[in-house]
C-alpha cells in the first residue's frame, strides 16, 4: 500500500474521530404528542398514546444532531370512540396498511435564544413530504425539554380519502403540538 493511500486513510480517520456526535437523550414517559383539528367548524383535540423518538441533540452540535420519531397511528385518542375508529380506518390513517407515521430530521438551524428548526421529512400513510418543524430546546439539570408546534396539511398526506377530502366537514390543516421531556 502506498504512503499516499495510508496518509489519506489516516486523515479521514482523524476527522471522523474528532467529530463529536450530539448526545443521545432518553424520552421521558410524560412526553406528549397532541393534535388539534376541526370537524364541522369546531375544534377537537386528540393525542397519540404511543410514540417513540431517538433524539441526539445539542445546541452547539446541530451539525451532528438527529431527531427521529415513530408514531403508532393506531394509538390515536380523541376521547370519542366513533371518531377514533374512523381515524384508524382506510379513509384516514389506514392503520392496518400503514401502522406508523414517521418524522426524521438531520438538518437543524439555530434561530436564537433556545429556538431552532428541524428540517426533515414526514411520512404518513404512503406519502413523504419535506417539513420544517420549529421547536425550543431548554436544558434543565439532568434533562431537557423539547417543545414545539407545526401545522400539517392533512390532504398532502392522503389523510381523508373520498368524501373526507372535502374540507367542509374536516379542516384541511391539523396543528400538531409536542412536548418531549428528555433525560440523560
Amino acid at each position: 500500500m502506498s504512503k499516499a493511500v495510508i496518509g489519506i486513510a489516516l486523515l479521514a480517520l482523524s476527522h471522523t474521530v474528532g467529530a463529536q456526535t450530539a448526545p443521545r437523550w432518553l424520552v421521558g414517559r410524560d412526553s406528549t404528542l397532541t393534535f388539534i383539528a376541526t370537524q364541522q367548524g369546531a375544534a377537537f383535540e386528540g393525542h397519540f398514546r404511543e410514540f417513540d423518538a431517538e433524539v441526539r441533540f445539542a445546541p452547539n452540535q446541530i451539525e451532528t444532531s438527529l431527531i427521529a420519531v415513530t408514531v403508532d397511528t393506531g394509538s390515536v385518542d380523541t376521547l370519542n370512540t366513533d371518531r377514533d375508529e374512523a381515524l384508524r380506518a382506510p379513509e384516514f390513517f389506514n392503520v392496518m396498511r400503514w401502522p406508523a407515521a414517521e418524522f426524521r430530521a438531520t438538518e437543524f438551524q439555530a434561530l436564537g435564544n433556545d429556538d431552532f428548526q428541524a428540517i426533515g421529512t414526514l411520512t404518513i400513510r404512503d406519502q413523504t413530504q419535506p417539513i420544517v418543524v420549529p421547536f425550543s430546546f431548554r436544558e434543565t439539570g439532568n434533562g431537557a425539554a423539547l417543545e414545539g408546534e407545526v401545522t400539517v396539511p392533512r390532504l398532502s398526506f392522503g389523510v381523508g380519502q373520498g368524501e373526507w377530502a372535502d374540507t367542509t366537514w374536516i379542516g384541511a390543516d391539523v396543528r400538531v403540538l409536542f412536548r418531549v421531556s428528555l433525560l440523560r
